[in-house]
């Protein structure tokens, strides 16, 4: 497809009309929107496979569902609903209103897309850093177990003993060369994977306020550099840091365990996290993310 579609099934002509023609003048959802008050029509139309997303009244859903699939589908409904499966617009509100919701409905499934095709997890501890650590070693053992790995340590503080084959390099050069851009970035960020048999190993940086200079706009081409290393089984991210940088990894990652202890208040920590990212609307969240409890529930 050349353009972006979305087509607008609804039995009322003039809605449908009004909507599409809103949504085509201000363009607020990113797409082109074609619309139809005629079923018949409207199947024809999805069958041509010329549309990536419907959004339809309940009468016609079943029928749009089966031509382009279940996730492609939005419901138009008459009635609010607070438990609905899959997502769904109220039809009698504003067309700026809709607009909204259908932007951030499509944003989220443009980043499943993303979030499907990767293998890349991310571990985070919202209160135990000692403890993700050390959860992170034994993850390290039992990944590499099954298949390759490539290590990231986006950690801050030196922890224990230096990594085992780190040479110097890592993060901080990386951050560097990430910022200065240029077309030799992928050999440069191959040059610093520091490897031993299958895997591989990106060194956490030298300067510990390097990473906080780690940018969110940088992020999003780190991730870029890492979904080209399809030479690895998994990704894994120790996490020791948060801001809008460590969203977007977050948001990229296929899976994200959150390391707790016992200690008193340290899954609530980690649950309302869950909770934030919920009403950040980061995408099927929920089911990407883990708790898991590791260590003691007493510092020694």
């Amino acid at each position: 497809m050349s353009e972006r579609t979305l087509a607008i099934f609804d039995e009322e002509e003039a809605y449908v009309e009004a909507l599409s023609g809103y949504l085509n003048k201000n363009r607020d959802t990113g797409f082109v929107v074609s619309a139809f008050s005629d079923r018949r029509k409207m199947t024809e139309y999805l069958k041509s496979d010329r549309s990536e997303y419907v959004l339809t009244s309940e009468a016609a859903r079943e029928e749009a569902a089966e031509i382009v699939g279940e996730d492609r589908v939005i419901s138009l409904l008459e009635a609010r609903e607070d438990i609905k499966k899959g997502p769904w617009v109220y039809k009698y509100q504003s067309a700026k209103a809709i607009a909204k919701e259908l932007n951030a409905i499509l944003l989220t499934r443009a980043e499943e897309m993303i979030v499907s095709g990767n293998s890349i997890q991310v571990v985070f501890s919202t209160k135990s850093g000692i403890e993700r650590e050390e959860y992170v070693n034994l993850l390290l053992t039992d990944l590499a177990g099954k298949g390759s790995v490539l290590y990231v340590n986006l950690e801050p503080f030196i922890m224990g003993k230096r990594e085992p084959f780190a040479d110097g390099r890592g993060m901080s050069e990386l951050i560097y060369y990430i910022k200065q851009g240029g077309e030799n970035l992928r050999w440069k960020f191959k040059s610093l994977i520091e490897k031993r048999g299958i895997s591989g190993n990106i060194s956490q940086v030298s300067r510990i306020m390097d990473i906080y200079e780690f940018s969110k706009e940088d992020v999003k081409v780190f991730i870029s550099l890492l979904k080209d290393c399809v030479e690895y089984d998994t990704i894994l991210i120790n996490m020791g840091f948060f801001n809008e940088a460590a969203l977007e990894l977050i948001k990229a990652a296929c899976h994200i365990e959150l390391v707790v202890t016992r200690k008193e208040g340290d899954r609530e920590s980690a649950e309302r996290l869950i909770d934030q990212l919920e009403l950040m609307r980061i995408s099927d969240i929920r089911r990407r993310i883990e708790i898991v409890e590791f260590g003691t529930d007493t510092w020694l």
